[in-house]
């Protein structure tokens, strides 16, 4: 009998229907065996796969040295991703300010091209009025600036357009 299921079986079916010859032999041989011999065997063969189970194996010692690389990757991809929030936060908060610093110098472009008009009409309104040097060539400058923005752009926009109607209108008055 090679199992326990065996042995059952076998004493379940068989054995009633042996005769007492092979029933004498039978028991002999069950009390002649030695069970402790082979209980120690089982032993040793428990305590030899117990150490195995316990014992490293190459694979892993692998496996837990891949573990580590990938916690190390992890937090690597963690550092990238959140450097790269940073970065995009600082971008657009620098896009943000530059828009704003362009929409001043836009305004600021717009008051110094209005009062260097405002001063050359004085000046041709009133040719007694005497106008230093220094802001004769700062006028100069700006009206040079002025021709160059309105040729890069092209057509006169609707407030330049207005500016200039009202402009002639005041000098034909």
């Amino acid at each position: 009998c090679d199992s326990f299921e065996m042995v059952m079986d076998y004493v379940k079916k068989m054995l009633p229907n042996i005769d007492n010859y092979s029933m004498d032999k039978l028991l002999k041989e069950v009390l002649c065996s030695n069970i402790s011999k082979e209980l120690n065997e089982y032993g040793v063969e428990y305590h030899v796969l117990q150490e195995e189970m316990y014992s490293p194996r190459p694979e892993t010692k692998r496996i837990k040295e891949l573990e580590s690389v990938n916690l190390a990757l992890t937090q690597q991809l963690q550092i990238a991703t959140s450097n790269v929030n940073r970065l995009e936060l600082s971008r657009a908060q620098h896009m943000s300010q530059l828009n704003t610093l362009e929409a001043k110098v836009k305004n600021l472009e717009t008051t110094v091209s209005a009062l260097g008009q405002f001063i050359s009409d004085l000046g041709y309104k009133h040719k007694d009025l005497h106008i230093p040097n220094d802001i004769l060539r700062i006028i100069t400058q700006i009206n040079v600036a002025d021709r160059q923005r309105k040729l890069l752009r092209g057509p006169l926009s609707a407030p330049e357009l207005t500016y200039k109607c009202n402009k002639q209108n005041n000098d034909t008055n």
